[in-house]
């Protein structure tokens, strides 16, 4: 009895998990009955999470677990999907006024105080509801709408509840077309790479390219970034992706140093959490640096804070290999995720690159100086290079070297563009700097790259 009921119910929590919820769920739906299915997920989690440590967010969905038990009634489900995300199944709804009534009730429960090691947190929660009142979806599809909805409610800005309905029935085909048009994209050729140059701020050298994906579909031009990576990362084709980036970035690099081998800039290429996290992750890198003749000291692998977060021992562990590689590590966004001085001294880590919501701050913030300012010296104390993105004028452009920080990138100096576009550069190996004073030459600049 014992081993059926740990197959059945999640072992942190005591809630059923995912499976026993989809038997229930089928069951519900094959009898019938009106139903309505709440995906609730924790809102900003991961960031607490890695803030306060996994024990205290261990805590939190504890706590969250107990209150989602107290509030069920007779007829009603509560489960675990994981991570932070539970599923609350509700019988004998009359409207959807009433399933709304219920969801704010278990919001208004959620975000009540919790003491964790003695202070006193509050957190809210997004909810994503699915009716099967008049429709006979399967269990899966049911899910998947109330997914689609809690999409919505945190997009609206989240500790909000709703209800999938035919606008968002549109999205979602909307974006399941998006994804089956992704997954040709990726098979047939459809992607290329954009690149952003990384410039000595005080001379204009070149020292870097940033390797971007674009996908530009043949009826509906170019698609946004934001639209097609959201996708990708939700559909597990943000691997696809990311692979297709390296071997692309490598076989670009390759033809560059033949083109103009006095060029040392580094290629630096972004890396999902997914795609990092990769069991075969290093071989794939020096299979792709191998095969195209590149050093690995001229690649530069781009993660998040957050990544390096989340796994501290298996990240430590990909790091070393990819330092053993000769391949330099940034840490992209830095200042977001609340790294610390500890965890990145104990990391094989680079670069730093500032993340753009403060860059665009020091001219007129003091809070966005000081965090600048402070990362800056972080870097200089542990012998690590300072990247700053979204450098849009030579006023902070200025400032950042008045501070220290003396390497960025930004519509100031040049927009992501084509291979051939950035060839130029690659011959001069510089940015005229001072010409970007002047206010037509900075025009050009943003406008042609």
């Amino acid at each position: 009895e014992q081993t059926i009921f740990n197959a059945n119910h999640d072992d942190l929590t005591g809630l059923p998990n995912r499976r026993a919820l989809i038997q229930e769920l089928v069951h519900r739906l094959e009898s019938g009955r009106d139903t309505a299915v709440m995906i609730i997920d924790l809102d900003r989690f991961k960031v607490m999470n890695d803030f306060l440590g996994h024990a205290s967010g261990d805590r939190l969905l504890m706590t969250i677990a107990d209150r989602l038990r107290t509030s069920i009634r007779a007829n009603d489900f509560a489960a675990r999907l994981g991570g932070d995300e539970f599923v609350f199944l509700v019988d004998q709804i009359t409207s959807e006024m009433e399933v709304l009534a219920t969801s704010f009730r278990l919001l208004e429960v959620i975000s009540q105080p919790v003491d964790i090691h003695g202070q006193m947190f509050s957190h809210t929660a997004s909810i994503g509801i699915a009716l099967a009142t008049g429709e006979k979806p399967d269990a899966v599809e049911m899910l998947g709408w109330a997914d689609v909805a809690l999409y919505s409610a945190k997009s609206r800005g989240r500790n909000q509840a709703i209800v999938f309905d035919a606008q968002l029935r549109t999205v979602a085909t909307e974006r399941s077309a998006l994804e089956l048009n992704l997954r040709d994209a990726i098979e047939e050729g459809g992607l290329l790479l954009h690149f952003q140059p990384e410039v000595d701020l005080r001379t204009g050298k070149l020292l870097a390219l940033e390797a971007l994906v674009r996908w530009e579909h043949p009826t509906m031009g170019m698609i946004p970034a934001a639209d097609f990576i959201t996708v990708a990362e939700e559909t597990g084709l943000i691997v696809n992706i990311g692979r297709w980036v390296f071997a692309e970035a490598c076989r670009t690099m390759a033809t560059w140093g033949q083109k103009y081998p006095d060029g040392d800039f580094v290629l630096r290429i972004n890396m999902s959490p997914a795609e990092f996290l990769m069991a075969d992750i290093v071989e794939f890198v020096e299979e792709c640096l191998v095969l195209n003749g590149v050093a690995g000291s001229r690649v530069c692998i781009e993660i998040t804070e957050y990544t390096v977060l989340d796994k501290p021992d298996k990240t430590a562990k990909i790091l070393l290999g990819f330092q053993a590689l000769g391949v330099e590590v940034a840490l992209d966004d830095f200042g977001t995720g609340f790294a610390s001085m500890t965890e990145l001294k104990n990391l094989p880590v680079n670069v730093l690159k500032l993340d753009l919501s403060f860059v665009q701050g020091i001219t007129h913030d003091i809070y966005d100086r000081a965090i600048v300012e402070s990362i800056i010296r972080l870097g200089s104390a542990l012998s690590l290079k300072v990247v700053a993105e979204g450098i849009e004028t030579i006023e902070i452009a200025d400032k950042l070297v008045d501070l220290g920080c003396q390497r960025g990138q930004g519509y100031l100096i040049s927009r992501p563009v084509p291979a051939n576009a950035i060839e130029p550069m690659l011959r001069a190996g510089c940015v005229p700097i001072d010409s970007l004073r002047s206010p037509q030459s900075l025009q050009n600049h943003v406008v042609h790259g």
